[in-house]
């Protein structure tokens, strides 16, 4: 009888395994090493500048948009402030940041969510989507009400 119950709990523990399983590979679940990244996306020039700076994160929620799309900044790439930290994009990162940022309404406070790997000293970015920034409601850049 103790056989019979064993077998019965390994079969049904292996059968929950399964639905898991292909639970997890129906939602989508991010391919292994995949990082997500909230902050304020920046151009590569502006931020640089802005990474040496005392409270770096202040000032790139203050960046504009009109800066990150001019032709000379738009040309050095961009990154992300996450963290406090600075993190520059690969390439495909500097084409999704750029139609991401045209799209954008908001002037400032540029915060998104970027979804990517680790690739050397850059992220290799995957996708991007707008979202509020820290005290604010809405991704229109304006602040909260209080």
């Amino acid at each position: 009888m103790r056989t019979v119950c064993t077998l019965l709990l390994c079969a049904l523990f292996l059968g929950a395994g399964s639905v898991v399983s292909a639970q997890d590979s129906k939602s989508g679940s991010p391919e292994p090493g995949t990082v997500t990244l909230s902050g304020y996306i920046v151009d590569a020039m502006c931020g640089n500048a802005i990474a040496k700076k005392s409270d770096p994160m202040k000032k790139a929620s203050r960046h504009t948009r009109a800066c990150a799309l001019a032709e000379a900044c738009a040309a050095e790439g961009y990154g992300i402030f996450a963290e406090g930290k600075w993190v520059l994009f690969d390439e495909a990162g500097n084409a999704l940041a750029n139609a991401a940022l045209k799209k954008e309404e908001r002037q400032q406070q540029l915060y998104f969510r970027v979804r990517g790997k680790r690739q050397g000293d850059r992220f290799a970015v995957t996708a991007i989507e707008p979202v509020p920034a820290p005290g604010t409601t809405d991704t229109s850049g304006s602040p909260s009400p209080r």
